[in-house]
């Protein structure tokens, strides 16, 4: 830790060594000398000596400048921490070749979405690579600060399969895996990750750029070499990856600085064991689990489950006004309400909108064909698809059936013109509210509640043990309270804002 205990010093800062310099334990003492504005700092050991002066340089007088003595490894990180930096209150931080440059403020508490731990990522992404089959992280997506969510990309080099979006990344491989030759000093963590991947390739795997990384925790590279030859890979050696990968390890493979990357080897090594100093921690255990454990145990899978409100979710508006319209016009609309007086002035007392709506679609629907309203329905779900729908959701939408979700449309809309819209859109189910029909012909009101609120969940749930989902994870998205219900059920609600009125359709006033 030379680099930064000599740029504390030159800030001012008294540094007292407990044994030998440049190592831990160490006794800092300040304050800073706020006279110095400008350090020499060495960049080829760790950015993270740089990021934590960073960090704390605003509340210098004059800020800091960093001359970087060295060329800056791992420089991605810098750009997150400027990034951060700037959400939280201290904008204009001027990141340059070898001159990094921090201007004053003070930083302000505010609410933070953090991103998924993209190095950790690397691991269940590896073991897509090399066991075949797909993994999806979601939440790390295309926009992404961590220069590690590029590692998707160096699986894509080697004969994966990826889509990264703005709602998370996949990676699939289904044919051969082939060796590259790469320079990781932005995407150094990933080393050990990519190492454990590199045996199971046709042709050779070379890294460079990444000395750096004998200076971490621990001696990575030597650690990396001796537990890869443990497991039958000769480092700097052209791989013989089926030849290799049979040989059982015991130890600690990859072990310490990235004991996950183990798992990743042993999920195509089952003889492979794995010894752990202390506790594996919970993204070790994750991990086995996603693998199978020691036994052999089979991996199981969760199955996801999204769950659609239409109106004002997927839509830009609400629907079931203006398909009535289409049906009947505004004069069958007004007779809907005046046929039953009394109801429509209960139903407003009340603020019933569940009775105001069986009446309307009563009085709209009562005594016509069945056929011709169907029709009708077809005709305006064509229209709804064309230009209707909600860019956002719909995209979350597509994102679900990429990741081989089932999806279900749980909405009040009705069905005449739902049902087609639900074929359009490739959807799995559709539970909405549906018209009281007798005979060829629909009768006055609805056939049982209407889906709203809890009659929403009750739907979703006796259609989930109807297609045999047991344990499914349950995605949800709404934009009323009418689905608070639903959104509560799931384990992953998203209560969507609703559509600016710019998104509206031309000639379609909200």
């Amino acid at each position: 830790m030379r680099p930064l205990h000599e740029a504390l010093t030159a800030m001012g800062v008294t540094i007292r060594h407990g044994e030998e310099p440049g190592h831990l334990p160490v006794s800092v003492e300040g304050p800073f000398d706020v006279t110095v504005d400008e350090v020499p700092l060495r960049g080829d050991i760790s950015s993270q000596y740089l990021t934590a002066l960073m960090l704390v340089a605003p509340y210098l007088p004059n800020g800091m400048r960093f001359m970087l003595t060295t060329p800056l490894v791992s420089r991605p990180y810098v750009r997150i921490t400027a990034a951060v930096m700037e959400a939280f209150g201290v904008p204009g931080v001027e990141l340059g070749d070898r001159i990094i440059t921090v201007p004053p403020g003070r930083y302000t508490a505010r609410d933070y979405a953090i991103e998924p731990d993209a190095s950790s990522a690397g691991y269940p992404l590896a073991a897509a690579a090399i066991c075949g089959g797909t993994v999806r992280v979601p939440g790390l997506t295309d926009r992404a600060l961590q220069g590690d969510a590029a590692f998707c990309r160096v699986l894509e080099r080697m004969g994966c399969e990826v889509v990264q979006d703005g709602f998370g990344t996949m990676v699939s491989r289904h044919g051969e895996l082939r060796g590259i030759e790469i320079n990781m000093v932005d995407l150094s963590d990933l080393v050990p990750t990519l190492a454990a991947v590199a045996p199971f390739a046709s042709s050779r795997t070379d890294i460079h750029g990444v000395g750096f990384i004998r200076g971490k925790e621990s001696d990575r590279l030597t650690d990396l070499c001796a537990e890869l030859r443990k497991a039958g890979v000769g480092g700097g050696q052209p791989r013989r990856p089926d030849r290799g990968a049979q040989r059982p390890a015991h130890g600690d493979p990859l072990h310490p600085s990235r004991p996950p990357a183990g798992h990743v080897v042993r999920a195509r090594r089952p003889g492979c064991q794995r010894h752990h100093r202390g506790g594996p921690g919970r993204g070790v255990e994750e991990l086995a689990r996603l693998l199978g454990d020691d036994r052999g145990a089979a991996v199981t899978t969760t199955p996801d489950v999204a769950a659609f409100d239409v109106d004002g979710t997927l839509t830009v508006r609400d629907c079931v006004r203006p398909f009535l319209l289409r049906v009947g016009g505004w004069r069958s609309l007004a007779w809907a309400l005046a046929r039953s007086p009394r109801a429509t002035l209960a139903a407003a007392a009340r603020r019933d909108r569940d009775r105001f709506k069986e009446l309307l679609v009563g009085g709209v629907l009562g005594g016509r064909e069945v056929a011709t309203v169907e029709r009708i329905g077809e005709e305006f779900a064509a229209e709804v698809h064309g230009g209707w729908l909600r860019p956002d959701t719909v995209a979350r939408l597509r994102w679900h059936q990429r990741m081989g979700h089932r999806i279900v449309l749980v909405s009040a809309s009705l069905g005449p013109y739902l049902r087609p819209l639900g074929q359009r859109l490739g959807v799995d189910g559709v539970l909405c509210a549906e018209p009281r029909r007798s005979g060829d012909r629909y009768g006055h009101g609805l056939e049982g509640q209407n889906c709203r609120a809890a009659e929403k969940v009750r739907r979703l749930d006796e259609w989930l043990k109807l297609e045999a989902i047991d344990g499914a994870t349950v995605w949800a998205y709404g934009d009323s309270a009418g689905d608070r219900e639903l959104l509560a059920r799931a384990d992953h609600p998203l209560l969507v804002a609703k559509a600016p009125i710019a998104e509206q359709p031309a000639g379609q006033a909200a």
